[in-house]
């Protein structure tokens, strides 16, 4: 296995390479982790730009090669789920150590995704998919509060 060939070849979406990658200064030392660490400080804004383009894949389910009724689908279901869950971290919903430790995997395993490649068929956040529904389901109950309150002043 090549640990350097996702980078290299900038997949954003595992086993599919850009067709015009960008020229890095890398390195093949034999030692893959220390070879990704050096990419990392030689091309610090490639990095940057690929973990950008990886975590978007990775957040937003919709790909290019699914019909557009499937990436709608999606989007339909994913996108509030995600704005719930944000508004629930911004209000400061999340004060019990479970939360605190599902948004720390959340963190986790979304920058540990950026060392990789986003999967072909979202499989990655599948798992996580049940964790962002708990945040989600507090911002829910804060705006569904508020709304209630205001039809009753």
């Amino acid at each position: 296995m090549d640990a350097m060939k996702p980078f290299r070849e900038e997949h954003t979406i595992c086993f599919i390479p850009n067709p015009d990658p960008a020229k890095l200064n890398l390195r093949d030392s034999g030692k893959p982790v220390a070879d990704i660490f050096y990419y990392i400080g030689h091309n610090p804004f490639h990095f940057l730009q690929l973990m950008g383009k990886r975590l978007f894949s990775f957040f937003i389910l919709s790909k290019p090669h699914f019909s557009f009724s499937h990436n709608a689908y999606l989007l339909l279901v994913s996108l509030p789920v995600y704005l719930f869950a944000l508004l629930a971290v911004w209000k400061k919903l999340l004060t019990n150590p479970f939360f605190k430790f599902t948004l720390l995997l959340l963190l986790l395993y979304s920058v540990g995704t950026t060392f990789q490649c986003n999967d072909y068929h979202n499989r990655f956040i599948m798992p996580l998919f049940a964790y962002l529904f708990l945040p989600a389901a507090a911002g829910i109950k804060f705006t569904a509060a508020k709304i209630l309150n205001r039809k009753t002043a």
